[in-house]
């Protein structure tokens, strides 16, 4: 097992063991199965009464498969804004990382569905060295990546500030593969320059933002709510008044963070009365 993996089964042991649930409530084989049909939705509703963590601890122990119960999580946070149990994740981690090493042992070859719910989880848990060895390894084992599979690489990179790194992979990568990046792998890109892109920051967000045109890629509401909130910060509130500008002209209307980060820029540098005009104005449009 990779050394930065080999931490995650014992901090499962470490993680509050939850308490046991009454043995009438206890269906082992009826979450199992509806784990494997992924009706992530039945599933919460079935351990709606019973002891959320505990249950899927002991379903794990029973035998059950790990990706299917981390895509359980992931979904379950996602749409149910549900809490992780973070001894349980860690302790699936280790599962799957010790599962992809003895795949290769003994001559198995894993799959893209394989492997993006865990660099999804890893991203997640911000175990972003272990997502860099995770994709190296995909790549070794010549694992096809898909565009989930590099957004989410671009992701855990960005989130830790290696933008470097982020844009070689679309720049590069991406090409090798074949596949084209999207909004969203702009956006993340957009949004790490934007937070760690140190001197010149900004300048350097706006080039990816012509490189996205460039290649035909429509920029989003989010992409300029980004960077208008970075302008912001820079307090160079004339270049966000700029993209605001670009905003109206494509007829996206303007949402709550775009308003709000307007209007704390201009705070910052003392405008309050632009800061109120545009306030009354947002009010106006809605």
């Amino acid at each position: 097992m990779h050394p930065r993996l080999q931490i995650l089964r014992p901090l499962c042991s470490l993680a509050c063991v939850p308490g046991k649930p009454t043995s009438e409530k206890l269906h082992l084989a009826v979450v199992s199965d509806l784990l494997a049909k992924q009706r992530w939705s039945e599933v919460r509703t079935y351990l709606k009464d019973l002891n959320f963590g505990s249950v899927l601890h002991r379903v794990w122990d029973s035998g059950a498969d790990p990706v299917l119960i981390l895509r359980y999580l992931n979904s379950s946070n996602k749409d149910f804004n549900d809490e992780y149990d973070l001894g349980l994740t860690f302790g699936l981690l280790g599962s799957l990382a010790e599962a992809k090493r003895k795949a290769g042992e003994y001559g198995f070859r894993m799959t893209v569905f394989a492997c993006n719910p865990l660099l999804r989880a890893l991203v997640k848990e911000g175990e972003v060295g272990s997502v860099e060895y995770v994709y190296r390894e995909m790549i070794r084992r010549r694992i096809k990546p898909n565009l989930y599979t590099f957004n989410m690489v671009i992701m855990g990179l960005c989130k830790v500030g290696k933008l470097e790194e982020a844009k070689d992979v679309v720049v590069n990568d991406m090409k090798a593969w074949g596949i084209l990046p999207n909004v969203v792998s702009y956006n993340t890109l957009i949004d790490g320059y934007c937070k760690f892109g140190g001197l010149g920051r900004m300048y350097k967000a706006d080039a990816i933002l012509k490189e996205m045109k460039e290649y035909s890629i429509q920029p989003k509401k989010c992409t300029y709510n980004i960077l208008i909130s970075g302008f912001g910060k820079d307090e160079n509130i004339p270049a966000a008044i700029k993209v605001f500008e670009a905003i109206v002209k494509q007829e996206l209307k303007p949402n709550v963070f775009t308003c709000c980060s307007l209007i704390n820029g201009l705070c910052c540098i003392g405008e309050l009365d632009k800061a109120c005009d545009l306030l009354e104005e947002m009010c106006g449009l809605g």
